[in-house]
């Protein structure tokens, strides 16, 4: 009797430690990575990994806590943080193999030249295979930085395969103002990019993170649109509209060469005049209008307006957009 009651109790301390095993603890997840990972991700190579709890929550959710680990991919290594992971309806992912759902909290992931911080996400990956098909989800972001930007409060709404990838509804603070818009990134059967955006508020002082030198010389505050289309590099569609109804302050070398393209010899005469006298030039409004003519050529429209002195200006030239472009944004 004594014996079958002490088999009895050994059987249901095992069972008790074999459900606290499965259920509380994250062995088995942390053994299971590598292999789903070699799966879905043979590209990816995970180099470490640390969970430090889980719960399995009835009926059908399993949630991690406490994540660190490194992935590399392409050469580099990406870090992650995540405080806390649900892995939604996770026994039909694992009985079906057709999607998974993940709801992710506290994300923080950095390479060089890229740091995504205290971000939230919530995911959908359709599976094929052994590989993924689709995806669908929805990300906000406390902030982003990719060398030189940095935009914070995002919100945006992704979905995509292996070949593009829509990122809308994305809305973000950007440099002392606000910004929304659509981006379109494929990659097959040619690499394009397609962006539609409509920004308010830009300050200029404070995009001189981008580029200083470009951007020290005037003061202002930018409202309007930007659409451009890129196919394997070469820019098809540029169409920029700037307002800064508030005025702008153009420092003086950059009022010279703004004059340089006017053909008015008496508009022209009058810029510098007021230049010897006070060193920049301060308009009440200022208006550009950018549109790309082929890829490498853009018609650049300017307005320029002022009280006092008198002054309206009103210019179109043609500019290597391209080379503007690569010196612009692309140079901190």
């Amino acid at each position: 009797m004594r014996t079958a009651f002490g088999i009895t109790l050994a059987v249901l301390a095992a069972l008790t430690g074999l459900f606290y095993y499965i259920f509380y603890t994250p062995a088995l997840v942390l053994n299971a990575v590598p292999g789903i990972m070699d799966k879905y991700l043979p590209d990816t190579s995970l180099q470490s990994l640390q969970v430090a709890s889980q719960l399995v929550e009835y009926p059908n959710r399993l949630k991690l806590f406490g994540i660190h680990g490194e992935v590399q991919w392409q050469d580099e290594v990406y870090n992650f943080d995540i405080a806390q992971l649900d892995v939604v309806d996770f026994l039909d992912t694992w009985k079906t193999k057709q999607q998974a759902k993940f709801n992710i909290k506290g994300l923080t992931f950095s390479k060089k030249g890229l740091e995504l911080r205290n971000a939230d996400l919530n995911l959908v990956i359709v599976l094929a295979g052994n590989s993924f098909k689709s995806y669908d989800g929805s990300l906000s972001a406390e902030e982003i930085r990719v060398t030189p930007y940095h935009i914070s409060g995002t919100r945006v709404h992704f979905q995509g395969n292996k070949e593009m990838v829509t990122f809308n509804e994305f809305l973000t603070d950007a440099y002392g103002g606000k910004v929304k818009g659509e981006i379109t990134l494929t990659s097959a059967p040619q690499i394009s990019q397609v962006i539609w955006m409509e920004f308010s508020g830009i300050k200029s002082e404070q995009m001189q993170t981008i580029n200083k030198k470009f951007f020290s010389q005037f003061i202002c505050e930018v409202n309007g649109t930007l659409r451009l289309n890129r196919v394997n590099g070469q820019i098809q569609i540029l169409v920029l509209l700037a307002d800064m109804p508030k005025g702008v302050v153009l420092s003086s070398a950059f009022a010279e060469r703004i004059s340089s393209y006017m053909t008015d010899e008496e508009k022209r005469d009058t810029i510098r005049g007021i230049l010897e006298k006070q060193h920049n030039l301060k308009l009440s409004k200022a208006e550009f209008r950018v549109l790309s003519v082929n890829e490498n050529l853009a018609g650049v429209t300017f307005t320029l307006d002022n009280k006092e002195p008198e002054l309206h200006i009103h210019e179109t030239v043609n500019i290597d957009i391209a080379r503007i472009l690569q010196k612009i944004a692309f140079k901190p």
